[in-house]
Order: C-alpha cells, then structure tokens, then sequence
C-alpha cells in the first residue's frame, strides 16, 4: 500500500523518497520490486534490505518521519508497535497506523500522526507531509519523549528498587 501511496503523491505532484528496510523472502522482495517498477517509481523508492541493528536509530534520523504501519488483522490485533517506539527513541516522529494503543500513545505524547492503512489515507498524509515536513523541534521533542518514557533500563530500576524493598521487608518479616 505504501508503494502505491508514494506512487500516487509523486504523481500529485508532492516530492518525496521512500526508504523501505528489511527482510523478507525473495517471492517477497520481488513483489515489491515488481510493484515499484508497475509504478515507475524506481527514483522515488528504494529497498535496501535489512538493516542492522547498531543502525536502526541513525537511519531513522536520516529520514524525516518513520512508519509503524501495522493494519488490523483482528479486532484484538492492536498493541502498541514496537516500531513506533524505535521511531520515537530514534527523535523522530511517527506515521502509524489508527490502532488503538498507537493513538492513546501518540495523543499523549504528540510524537505523531495517525491514519487509516489504506492507500487513499497514506497517500493524502505524504502530500502533506511533503509540503510541510516536520519540524526539528517536534523530533527534539519525540527524542526527549523516548529518552524519559522509552529507556528500559529507567523504567525497570523502578521495578528494582520496589523488589529490593520487598525482599528486604520480607528478611525482616
């Protein structure tokens, strides 16, 4: 879909690159290549295969704005990506899908846009992602964010210190 949309904005005349990373099979892979070229958008798109990971996070700071684009499968299939928060640790902010949990984090913390995964609503987002492209402040602010909500070492000192002070209590006990 998200071929498709950048397709169709180029077409609209929006300027834009699309860099898509990972693995997949070659049937895959191909699919996509073949979908790039139907669109003859060979200039605007690039599949780059996978990444590793010591370059996750400056990769998306080369980008500016990540995708967690995860559409619902089943009603239950709507936790909170894990891409989302790689974007939003990296200091960038995240286009992502209208999933439940996504919306109740990017509406608390504004380190993002949602959309509906259909290639109508991708399409209409990178048009105007293409005349406005977000701001250094908003991907200083989504950096802040992962810095103070997204550390997993700051949150699970948290869980230590009250597992230390139970253990202790129940030396006492």
């Amino acid at each position: 879909m998200m071929i498709d949309a950048a397709s169709m904005a180029v077409d609209s005349g929006a300027r834009l690159n699309l860099d898509i990373y990972g693995s997949g099979s070659d049937e895959y892979v191909n699919t996509l290549r073949a979908r790039i070229e139907r669109n003859r958008a060979t200039d605007i798109i690039s599949l780059h295969g996978p990444l590793d990971n010591s370059r996750v996070a400056e990769t998306y700071r080369r980008g500016h704005i990540g995708l967690a684009l995860y559409e619902p499968s089943q009603d239950n299939n709507d936790s909170l990506s894990n891409k989302l928060l790689e974007v939003v640790s990296s200091g960038r902010p995240v286009l992502a899908g209208n999933l439940t949990e996504n919306r109740r984090f990017i509406e608390k913390y504004d380190v993002g846009i949602l959309v509906d995964v259909n290639v109508e609503s991708l399409c209409a987002e990178l048009i105007k992602l293409a005349q406005e492209k977000p701001s250094t402040e908003w991907a200083a602010h989504c950096f802040e964010v992962g810095q103070a909500e997204l550390v997993w070492e700051q949150n699970f000192e948290a869980v230590l210190t009250r597992v230390r002070s139970s253990t202790v209590t129940a030396a006492r006990g």
